[in-house]
């Protein structure tokens, strides 16, 4: 047993000799989102979450809790919800309507008030002047406001610049973003970036308007909000608006080019669209709305308008013809509604004010394969029986639980005669794999008695028993006998149990375990502890003060200390030869000397220099990491001997954390296992789904959700960029737009039977999805490593030159000018000797006449 544990305890210390120092690289992060706007939060709360579980310490200041458990590095600092002020002359409904530029100017001076508001917070003010608070780098969202920057200079950090949709012609100036015209559209219109002249025309109109308005109109009031709003200590040295857009490291844009039209973006600039996809929502969602939408043979159709927009505030007609058209459906519509119920609401369509869109959306049709998890039916015949109508009839094992289901020979579930409501908690998968064991153990060593029961004893039950532990004994492999066993059966496994070098203290016992157990390893000494053990000699002999005073003896004793960076080969030479020419004459020096020689110097000595000598500078050379490991992995334990598999137990524990950790710096594949299980159920089973189609106003992170899983859209585009995305959707072919002041019963019926009989558009969908999923690496892990680099490196050196131009250096309008001048220079030098030429020429011909 103890060669067994040593070798487990000694690949766990191979593999993990460099925790302690990972463990202690965890950053402090602000995300500093107190702006109202949910869908903009959600969007980029999940990267706070996972660079928390990665061991940073994470300080989100929001005014919206965080959902579920959250790690323990992630603290929340909450804010009033002060809600976004809106005309109340006009709804979000009505809001299409009004003029594009109109609509620009309204939405950036609603932004530019609502982060005012938030920085006369007495929660905020309290948070940014506190003077204990430091970050190494800070996350802000940049969209149409800039003030928030500021908190790059309040605490020293670089800054991570969170845009929640494609950067607007402001945004892409300040960050160098190519933006131009001619094919890079507004997401005010609803253009494709293959443009008529009329479009190119219009487009750059509108690119120059936001330009004007943003320098114009808003430029004063934002400096202005930039100066009277921040109180924090130093705020009279901030810089202006324009030179702290200069300082933004790096940028995550909630975009991808499978999702919206392409443009270019330069390397600080990152894409993480679908990066909020990794909610584990079925965990909260009602088993009787499960029930639900696993009923639903023909499907589920999702109709939501976001969290902004609310349902209630359409006009009845609109309202009315979704009814009608709804109600000659055969699937079952989820309908988010907000407020009150609606009149003549059909059977088929359900109401609420919320839905788990995540789960509607990747509901696969695998409820079957579920339920029978549920049940434990192997020729069990408590638990399955044969109906004499031809079904099948699964019963929960929990006694006194009447959970039922009934299934055809095709698999067809037959719902009206089943029960699916347990009345206890579902048991872990290991538990029901024992119970299914035993279940036909017990049959295996019954059913032959029923025979012949007269002839049984007790005695013959004991020997069934037996011979059933042999059975199940033989067919596993025999444990060890011995250490080389291990190596020889870790070998057959391609396992290697060895290091060409392991590195530990001065101890003859663990010297002599470690070429017991690992007879091709070499041993080599922690530095710490050979300078440690040569210091408590130099105390030993009472060298101690000659050592710290710059004498003879002392300058003698601290050259002693640099043997160990020498070759072994020529550690005992500089001792005999270099050091014996300037040793002083001192009796203690000399008994010092001799234990040198008799315990580290000699070849024969205890600790020779092979050893502790090696030409080499590296920190690798100490086990300070280990020790360090070791105190924490001995801390979990309440006694001096625990049981073997509670020992076990706690190293898979931390030998779990240590993976996530080790992992960070890699993000070629996600980490955590809810992250591994998701991804494996959207590749593996969710070909076949009850959703088929989802309604939408045509935001982005619908849009995103939607194609994510390969799911036909018909939009109702309202604002901003919804316009834009249905265009790219209707373009790819997967969705339909239908304006709300052309809506009749005709046109919506028209385009329910169009998505939902033409296969076409399913098809494109699944293929746009494909484009979506097949990256290097997901969203996250991409968006973790840029916040990382960034943290490491402390500047991101992917930012281009662009972002230090003024505006007319970036559009040469100073090498058109000069151009011009240069034209203009030459014509004159030109053109006056031509007319010389031709006054003398007039002259010449009138002398002559």
């Amino acid at each position: 047993m103890f060669y067994q544990v040593s070798i487990i305890i000694g690949i766990f210390i191979i593999s993990t000799s460099d925790v302690a120092r990972s463990i202690t690289a965890g950053a402090n992060i602000l995300a500093f989102f107190p702006l109202p706007i949910y869908s903009h939060f959600s969007g980029f709360n999940p990267l706070f979450l996972e660079l928390a579980n990665r061991g940073h310490r994470v300080t989100v200041v929001s005014p919206f809790y965080p959902k579920g458990d959250v790690p323990n590095t992630y603290q929340h600092v909450p804010i009033p919800n002060i809600k976004i002020q809106r005309n109340t002359k006009q709804n979000l409904v009505d809001i299409r309507h009004t003029y594009r530029v109109s609509n620009m100017m309204n939405v950036q001076r609603s932004m530019m008030k609502t982060v005012k508001r938030t920085l006369m917070l007495n929660e905020t003010r309290t948070f940014l002047n506190n003077t204990r608070n430091s970050f190494d780098v800070v996350l802000v969202e940049c969209w149409y406001s800039d003030i928030y920057l500021a908190l790059g200079h309040r605490y020293s950090a670089p800054t991570v610049c969170l845009s929640p949709m494609t950067p607007p012609v402001t945004l892409s100036q300040s960050l160098g973003i190519p933006d131009h015209p001619a094919y890079v559209p507004s997401f005010w219109l609803r253009y494709s970036d293959f443009m008529s002249f009329s479009e190119r025309l219009y487009n750059t109109a509108i690119a120059v308007a936001e330009l004007i308005v943003s320098k114009v109109v808003f430029h004063y009031e934002n400096q202005k909000m930039l100066v009277d709003l921040y109180t924090y200590p130093g705020h009279q040295n901030c810089p202006p608006l324009d030179e702290l857009r200069r300082t933004v490291q790096l940028t995550l844009v909630n975009g991808h080019y499978s999702v919206s039209y392409p443009r270019p973006y330069p390397p600080n600039v990152v894409q993480v669209a679908g990066m909020h996809m990794r909610s584990k929502t079925s965990t909260f969602v009602d088993k009787k709305f499960k029930a639900l939408l696993d009923g639903a043979v023909h499907g589920v159709i999702y109709f939501s308008f976001g969290s902004n927009l609310k349902m209630s505030d359409l006009a009845e007609r609109d309202v009315q013809v979704f009814v009608e058209s709804f109600r000659k459906l055969k699937q079952i519509v989820l309908w988010k509604w907000e407020n009150g119920t609606i009149a003549n609401l059909p059977d088929n369509v359900y109401i609420d004010k919320w839905f788990p869109q995540q789960y509607i959306l990747n509901k696969p049709d695998r409820f079957y394969d579920e339920l029978l998890s549920l049940f434990i039916f192997l020729n069990s015949t408590n638990f399955h029986k044969l109906l004499q109508n031809g079904q099948h009839r699964y019963k929960c094992t929990k006694r006194g639980c009447t959970a039922n289901l009934k299934v055809l020979e095709n698999h067809d579930i037959v719902w009206t005669s089943c029960n699916l409501e347990h009345n206890h908690d579902a048991d872990e998968e290991n538990k029901i794999e024992r119970q299914i064991i035993s279940n036909n153990l017990k049959r295996k060593a019954t059913e032959n008695m029923e025979n012949n029961t007269n002839a049984i004893t007790t005695k013959d039950v004991t020997y069934i028993k037996h011979n059933i532990f042999q059975a199940r004994a033989s067919l596993r492999p025999n444990l060890p006998r011995s250490s080389q066993e291990v190596h020889d059966i870790l070998k057959d496994m391609n396992v290697k149990t060895y290091e060409e070098s392991i590195y530990v203290d001065f101890e003859i016992a663990i010297h002599n375990a470690i070429n017991d157990v690992w007879p091709l390893t070499k041993v080599r000494g922690c530095r710490f502890h050979l300078g440690q053990s040569w210091y408590r000699a130099i105390q030993k002999f009472g060298l101690s003060s000659e050592y710290v005073q710059n004498t003879e003896i002392g300058q003698y004793l601290t050259y002693i200390f640099g043997l160990p960076f020498l070759d072994p080969q020529s550690v005992g030479d500089c001792f005999s030869d270099e050091l014996a020419e300037i040793l002083p004459m001192n009796e203690k020096l000399t008994k010092f000397n001799d234990y040198l020689v008799e315990n580290y110097i000699a070849n024969d000595s205890t600790f020779p220099p092979e050893i502790w000598a090696e030409k080499s500078n590296s920190i690798h050379r100490t086990t300070n990491s280990c020790e360090s490991f070791h105190s924490k992995f001995n801390s979990q334990f309440y006694s001096p001997h625990p049981n073997i598999f509670n020992f076990l137990n706690i190293l898979f524990s931390i030998q779990s954390d240590t993976r996530i950790i080790i992992r960070s710096s890699n993000t070629t594949k996600p980490h955590r296992k809810e992250i591994r299980d998701k991804i494996k159920f959207l590749e593996n089973e969710i070909s076949h789904k009850n959703c088929k189609l989802f309604i939408t106003h045509g935001g982005y992170h619908s849009l995103v959700e939607a194609l994510h899983i390969g799911l036909p859209l018909i939009g109702f585009p309202f604002y901003t960029d919804q316009y834009y995305n249905m265009r790219f959707v209707i373009e790819n072919g997967f969705g339909i737009e239908i304006s709300l002041d052309h809506l009749n019963l005709k046109v919506f019926d028209d385009a329910l039977g169009n998505i939902l009989n033409n296969i076409s558009y399913k098809n494109n969908a699944q293929r746009a999805s494909n484009i979506f999923l097949d990256l290097p690496v997901s969203a996250m892990d991409a968006a973790v490593y840029s916040v990382e680099y960034l943290i490491r490196n402390g500047v991101n050196h992917t930012s281009p030159v662009s972002t230090s131009l003024s505006w007319y250096q970036y559009f040469v309008i100073d090498i058109m000018k000069t151009r011009l001048q240069i034209k203009d220079n030459i014509s004159s030098y030109i053109d006056y000797p031509i007319h010389i030429i031709i006054f003398v020429l007039t002259i010449k011909k009138n002398t002559q006449e």
